[in-house]
C-alpha cells in the first residue's frame, strides 16, 4: 500500500512536470465498490497514466511481456497488475481478476487487446463485458491522448460516467454471445466519443 502511494505521488509529478498532462472526468470513478476501468491503449505509458489519474488503488490486467521491462515491470507492479498472456484463453488471470472485483476494487483492461498503431480505436474484445455481467461492476471508460508521442504531444485523459447496464440484468432475454456483443458496443461507443472530444480539444 505505502509503495503504491509512493508510486503514485511520483508517477503524478513526473506526468506533470515532463508530459504536461492534462486530465479531467476523474470525479467520475465510484468512490467505492468494484469498478472496472476500460481504456484505449496507445503505449506502455497508458498503465502509468490511468493509475495516477485516481485516488483509489486500481489493479491492471497487463500483458505478460510488459514484466519482462525492469523499469517499467516495477512500476506495474507497485499498481497491482495481473499478467495476461495474449493469444490464448488465460483462465488464470481472469480468475484474479473476478476476486478483484468481488473484493469491491477497481480492476483497469485495456480492452482493445493490443496497442493501436495509429492512434485510432480498434474493436474491443468482449472480456470487459463478460467480467462486467458476472462480477456487476460498472465500467468506466477512459480516453488517452498522447501517450505514444513522447515529447512532441501533451498528454490527455478523460474519464467518461460509469456505464452501469442496469437495462440488460432486467430485461434481457437473448444469448450470451449478443449480450457481450452490445454491452461491448456500447463501452466502445463512450469511448470513440471520448476519443473525439479529446481530437477537437487538441484542434482548438
Amino acid at each position: 500500500m505505502l509503495f503504491y502511494r509512493f508510486c503514485w505521488v511520483v508517477c503524478r509529478i513526473i506526468m506533470r512536470v515532463w508530459f504536461r498532462w492534462r486530465y479531467q472526468g476523474e470525479e467520475n470513478m465510484p468512490a467505492e465498490g468494484p469498478v472496472i476501468v476500460a481504456a484505449n491503449h496507445l503505449s506502455n505509458l497508458d498503465p502509468v497514466v490511468v493509475g495516477c489519474l485516481f485516488r483509489r488503488n486500481i489493479t491492471f490486467l497487463a500483458k505478460a511481456e510488459l514484466f519482462r521491462i525492469p523499469l517499467l515491470k516495477t512500476v506495474i507492479k507497485a499498481f497491482g497488475a495481473i499478467p495476461l498472456h495474449r493469444g490464448r484463453s488465460d483462465v488464470a488471470a481472469m480468475r484474479t481478476a473476478m476476486e478483484v472485483l468481488r473484493e469491491g476494487r477497481v480492476l483497469c483492461l485495456f480492452p482493445e487487446g493490443t496497442r493501436s498503431r495509429t492512434g485510432e480505436l480498434l474493436p474491443l474484445k468482449q472480456g470487459v463485458a463478460m467480467l462486467a455481467w458476472k462480477s456487476g461492476a460498472p465500467v468506466l471508460p477512459v480516453a488517452l491522448w498522447g501517450t505514444n508521442r513522447w515529447g512532441l504531444s501533451r498528454v490527455k485523459a478523460k474519464v467518461g460516467k460509469p456505464l452501469y447496464f442496469e437495462e440488460y440484468r432486467q430485461n434481457w432475454h437473448g444469448s450470451k454471445n449478443e449480450l457481450y456483443r452490445q454491452m461491448t458496443a456500447e463501452v466502445e461507443k463512450r469511448l470513440r466519443e471520448l476519443l473525439a472530444e479529446l481530437k477537437e480539444e487538441k484542434q482548438c
